[in-house]
């Protein structure tokens, strides 16, 4: 994962070093821009998906965390309260 970042932060910053260096050799004339647009919007689109994902994954993963923390907790309550 770049530079230790959550996953959807990481291919938020890869993303925008994509772009960054797609028109840096766009600007240098070194890449035709004609073929280099697509590549920029398809980063684009990887980047929302990406995004939403890891926005999603962390999303569920808090909510697994808090539902075997609350599991955890009744458990200790049952156990306490039976002996």
């Amino acid at each position: 994962i770049l530079f230790g970042l959550k996953p959807h932060f990481a291919l938020i910053s890869s993303s925008i070093l994509l772009i960054c260096l797609l028109w840096a050799l766009i600007h240098e004339n070194i890449l035709d821009s004609l073929y280099t647009w697509p590549i920029i919007l398809l980063s684009l689109i990887a980047l929302f998906i990406g995004y939403y994902g890891g926005w999603k994954i962390e999303f569920l993963q808090r909510k697994l965390y808090w539902s075997l923390k609350q599991q955890k907790e009744l458990s200790l309550k049952i156990l306490t309260s039976t002996s």
